[in-house]
């Protein structure tokens, strides 16, 4: 029997444990590359139900905006980026690994759609630029310890953006991730 750096020994654990710790996300695919710098959320909500012994629904609704002074005195002229994200993810444990399917629709304004707006005669703010994702994550955890979760996973993921996308932006992306890791406190 192995034993972890707390004398507990190691045992399974799951991608999915709702003990008091929250899930490990692994999402599918990364963040828009505008919304991945200095993203801060301002709004975060999330609603877990369990539908099975082994299956669970999660919504999610993210607002953001990409801000690096005090963002109670900003207005849209000092703000980069700003964006909301709405997802649901459906997750089962199968025993041996889980699986989690992720369905997400979001939009993205930036301060250069709204140059390139107004290079083309558009007085808008902001232009908005909309998307929407679809991934796979399979994957294991285990529990090494009180404050250690090692994983191993398998993410499929695959962005399309509704429209034209943002500057910098491919107009559908894919992507394919082996991760494998350790959270702790």
């Amino acid at each position: 029997m192995a034993h972890a750096d707390e004398g507990t020994s190691v045992h399974e654990s799951s991608l999915l444990d709702k003990g008091t710790e929250p899930l490990l996300h692994l999402d599918p695919i990364a963040l828009p590359a505008s919304g991945g710098v200095g993203h801060v959320e301002d709004t975060h909500e999330r609603t877990m139900m369990q539908l099975g012994d082994h299956t669970w629904a999660e919504l999610e609704g993210i607002h953001w905006t990409n801000q690096e002074v005090d963002r109670r005195f900003t207005s849209d002229l000092t703000t980069p980026e700003r964006g909301w994200t709405a997802s649901l993810r459906i997750s089962h444990d199968f025993g041996p690994f889980e699986a989690s399917v992720l369905g997400r629709v979001g939009e993205l304004e930036s301060q250069s759609s709204q140059l390139g707006a107004r290079m083309a005669g558009d007085r808008k703010a902001y232009k908005p630029a909309r998307y929407y994702e679809v991934g796979l994550t399979i994957g294991k955890a285990k529990k090494l310890s009180r404050w250690k979760t090692a994983w191993i996973a398998l993410t499929l993921g695959h962005r399309a953006w509704i429209g034209k996308p943002p500057i910098g932006e491919d107009q559908e992306a894919s992507q394919v991730m082996l991760s494998i890791g350790t959270t702790f406190k």
